[in-house]
C-alpha cells in the first residue's frame, strides 16, 4: 500500500511554523511506516524540502505519476495551503480514499469544513481533528486500521 502525502509545505517554509509542520508530516510518516505503507510527498521526496528546484512540467508530472500509484491521500492541514486542496481535488476526481488531518479548532461548519465533510459523498473518507501529537497518532491508527480492512 501507498500513501501520498499533502501537506502545505510551501507556503509554510515562508512562516514561523515549518518547523512544527515538518516534526507533524514526520511523526504521520512513522506511523504510516509502522504499517510498512510506503509514503510519497513531493515537497520532501522530489524538491528535498525546498533545496531542489525542477520545471514545473517536471514537478507536476512526478506528482501525477506518484498520485496516480497511491491508494490513499492524506491530506495534512489543507486549510493552511493551496496545494493539499489541489490533490483533494484530484482524489475527489478520481474516486481515491482520502484522510483529511485537521487541527481540533478548525471550524467545520466553515466553507471548507463542509466541503472536507462532502468528500464522504464520493470517496472513503476519514476526518481526523486532534488537539495534540499523542491524539493524532492515536486516531490516525485506527483510521489506517479502517482502510487496511477494505
Amino acid at each position: 500500500m501507498k500513501v501520498y502525502i499533502s501537506a502545505p509545505l510551501a507556503q509554510s517554509f515562508k512562516n514561523e511554523n515549518s518547523e512544527e509542520l515538518i516534526k507533524l508530516v514526520n511523526s504521520i510518516d512513522l506511523i504510516l511506516k509502522e504499517f510498512k505503507i510506503d509514503t510519497y510527498m513531493t515537497y520532501r521526496d522530489l524538491l528535498r524540502w525546498g533545496k531542489v528546484t525542477y520545471n514545473p512540467i517536471t514537478v507536476h508530472a512526478k506528482r501525477n505519476k506518484e498520485f496516480q500509484t497511491a491508494d490513499i491521500l492524506l491530506a495534512v492541514h489543507p486549510d493552511e495551503g493551496i496545494g493539499p486542496n489541489i490533490t483533494l481535488g484530484m482524489a475527489e476526481a478520481f474516486k481515491k480514499p482520502v484522510i483529511i488531518v485537521l487541527n481540533k479548532n478548525f471550524d467545520m461548519d466553515s466553507l471548507p469544513g463542509l466541503i472536507y465533510q462532502g468528500f464522504k459523498e464520493v470517496t472513503q473518507c476519514e476526518i481526523i481533528t486532534y488537539e495534540n501529537i499523542d491524539e493524532l497518532r492515536k486516531k490516525l491508527r485506527k483510521s489506517i486500521k479502517t482502510f487496511l480492512k477494505k
